[in-house]
């Protein structure tokens, strides 16, 4: 309800808490249509969808996937939406340090930066500088839009070697990622007047806020990935896989926290194997992860980059059941996957699998024995 927030967006402490009233609908269809002797697929399809805040959104894909013999090349190009989640749209949180506001009103304060870098320069020449305190205004949060193309390659090569390759770029528009900013504690002073500017001079007279808002400029994230599975010997393989992934915010302009919290590389490489010999089994997998920027409304940090090894040994029973012992980096090296996450460290596992479908086989035979 509007009037639980005041004119600068910030809640209402004299308003009185209700319910929260929402809803979200859509509708899906999609069309196959196959060429040259179903040699080359398209498939175009689109979605409508409506929530309670946000106006009706249109969501259209078409792909082509051409197939021979044992390769196939796949490209489509797809609009999609991102809708702003409830947290988005209705938090009220205070943590002490910041408060965390949902955005269905708009946004008006002071960069969190420039406040910071007011205070330093005030504190060194006690003369304050105006100049370098910035007013941001932002609208209400609406559905991020992105503009996809994609391109694949999947197919065998020399009887031995599968590959699976793809690559993508996305444009965002209206891309949704946090502002930080300061408002005076007085509900009194109106931001960008002299006294609210006084008011940034010292911490006791700010309150920190963060809030979901939309980029004005686009942003461009793209990556691409390879899997390679090379059958060495009967079910003896070896596989590896690298990931590329990337966002480029140098066309940002507005002071936002993208929050894409995802490694630019990572790779696994594996050996496993079912039935080596007789019931015999086991699993290898090495995993590398490059270092990457933590942000989210807990905190910014960086993860450092880590590596992992998981091993499994099993043995497979005629008919009864399989054994298997195992382990989730084996070597214990302690890491976080997240900024302000416990470190995880070796996890180990011992099981016994019960093959059900064998038994049931065994058990129907039994009950028509009987019958007869």
């Amino acid at each position: 309800n509007k009037a639980d927030t005041l004119e600068d967006g910030s809640p209402n402490l004299k308003a009185k808490f209700q319910d929260l009233k929402t809803y979200e609908v859509g509708g899906y269809t999609q069309l196959t249509v196959e060429l040259f002797d179903k040699h080359l697929k398209i498939v175009g399809s689109a979605r409508v969808d409506k929530s309670k805040n946000f106006k009706v959104q249109f969501s259209p894909r078409i792909s082509a996937i051409g197939t021979y013999k044992n390769h196939s090349i796949r490209f489509s190009y797809q609009q999609a939406f991102r809708a702003p989640t409830l947290q988005n749209q209705y938090i009220s949180l205070n943590l002490g340090a910041i408060n965390l506001l949902g955005n269905l009103y708009g946004v008006t304060g002071y960069d969190f930066q420039s406040v910071k870098d007011f205070q330093a320069d005030y504190n060194t020449n006690l003369v304050p500088n105006y100049n370098l305190l910035k007013v941001v205004k932002f609208d209400k949060l609406k559905p991020e839009q992105v503009n996809s193309f994609e391109f694949g390659y999947r197919g065998v090569v020399a009887k031995k070697l599968y590959i699976d390759f793809v690559a993508y770029l996305n444009r965002y528009f209206n891309f949704i990622g946090d502002i930080r900013y300061y408002i005076p504690t007085s509900e009194d002073l109106v931001i960008g007047t002299e006294g609210a500017d006084d008011a940034m001079l010292k911490n006791a007279y700010t309150r920190l806020y963060q809030r979901p808002v939309n980029a004005r400029q686009h942003v461009d994230a793209y990556g691409a990935s390879i899997g390679l599975n090379y059958y060495i010997w009967k079910t003896l393989i070896a596989s590896a896989n690298y990931t590329y992934s990337d966002l480029n915010t140098k066309n940002l302009t507005d002071p936002i926290i993208p929050g894409f919290n995802t490694p630019k590389h990572k790779f696994n490489i594996g050996l496993s194997a079912q039935r080596i010999w007789k019931g015999l089994g086991f699993g290898l997998n090495f995993k590398w992860v490059d270092k990457y920027q933590w942000e989210s409304t807990f905190g910014d940090g960086l993860v450092p980059s880590y590596h992992m090894l998981d091993m499994q040994v099993s043995y497979e029973f005629p008919r009864w059941f399989t054994l298997q012992v195992g382990g989730s980096n084996i070597y214990n090296n302690k890491h976080i996957e997240a900024y302000g996450s416990p470190k995880i460290g070796a996890i180990y596992y011992g099981s016994m699998l019960f093959d059900l479908e064998r038994k049931g086989i065994a058990s129907e035979r039994w009950i028509k024995g009987k019958s007869k």
